[in-house]
């Protein structure tokens, strides 16, 4: 956790302890955060995937796979413990759900592998999922509401002092990926299954 902290700072990024000043002075942001961190991670993926796989079909197996990459990829990347930035002593950021006395975690801290998975941050990764597929599968105005569930995604992680932003930049370096990977596959695929001498580079 310290070394993506002082990675953050050689970068000249913003301190999380900075931008979490508002979250803690004002109660009822700060409350609205820790819910929204609590409770829209599952609610508003479940809540795409339903709407992506009954009004979007032709997009459903794209989103799904680069799901499924990305999950993958995060958990791997996870095996190695990273501390949040509200359980490393000395940043000065706060833990805003015990602060309010709204913490989803239970109290073992460093001692609970479970908090231990920062890097990268899955709600993150999900939300820009959510915002690309959204823009893609659709030209409602409604398509906004995708992109404005991750800026808010973002701002709620670091907040409540759950991420650094390092958390929240590899994530959408992955989203990048796998959708690249399942971009790809296709065309991978047809080449694969050409006749031999099809796949054969023409002689000089």
């Amino acid at each position: 956790g310290r070394w993506v902290w002082h990675v953050e700072r050689d970068l000249r990024w913003p301190t999380e302890a900075w931008f979490q000043r508002p979250f803690l002075h004002h109660p009822l942001l700060g409350r609205a955060a820790d819910v929204y961190y609590g409770a829209a991670h599952f609610t508003v993926m479940g809540l795409f995937l339903a709407w992506i796989f009954t009004r979007h079909r032709d997009r459903y197996r794209q989103a799904r796979a680069e799901l499924v990459l990305l999950t993958l990829a995060a958990a791997l990347i996870q095996a190695v413990p990273v501390a949040p930035p509200r359980l490393v002593s000395g940043l000065g950021v706060i833990d805003l759900g015990r602060h309010f006395g709204q913490s989803v975690y239970d109290p073992g801290g460093l001692s609970d592998p479970g908090q231990l998975i920062a890097m990268p941050s899955v709600h993150v990764g999900w939300a820009a999922l959510v915002a690309l597929a959204t823009v893609r599968a659709t030209s409602s105005r409604w398509r906004w509401l995708g992109p404005a569930h991750l800026v808010v995604t973002v701002a709620v992680v670091v907040g409540t002092g759950n991420h650094y932003w390092m958390d929240g930049a590899v994530a959408l370096v992955l989203l990048g990926l796998a959708a690249a990977v399942v971009a790809a596959a296709p065309a991978l695929s047809r080449s694969w299954r050409a006749p031999a001498g099809a796949r054969r580079w023409p002689s000089a």
